[in-house]
């Protein structure tokens, strides 16, 4: 693995390398550790979980910052003829009962 300085500015990275004596307004030491930009998880079931979980705290401790939703023909609609169906269709995914389908 490479051990380079990483410059961030406004939430993306700008520079890589040797970046000493550039002006800085914060320093982390990440000796050790990997540095890495957010992670796309391209097959998740998080469409349904982030209904009841919006901050969806264990996608963000994994590094995930984005997520396809829907690929597994299943997605989040207002839902109305039928939300019972619709329920018990989902019960695999441990969708918490309080979450309202109907989005209002």
């Amino acid at each position: 693995m490479k051990e380079q300085d990483v410059a961030v500015e406004g939430g993306r990275v700008e520079a890589l390398g040797d970046l000493e004596g550039r002006p800085v307004a914060r320093t982390i030491d990440a000796s050790g550790q990997v540095v890495a930009p957010g992670f796309v998880d391209v097959h998740t079931h998080s469409d349904l979980t982030l209904l009841s979980n919006p901050e969806a705290h264990s996608a963000v401790r994994q590094g995930i910052t984005t997520v396809v939703v829907g690929n597994c023909g299943l997605g989040v609609t207002p839902v109305v003829a039928d939300p019972d169906a619709l329920r018990a269709a989902a019960a695999y995914f441990d969708l918490d009962p309080s979450v309202r389908w109907d989005l209002e």
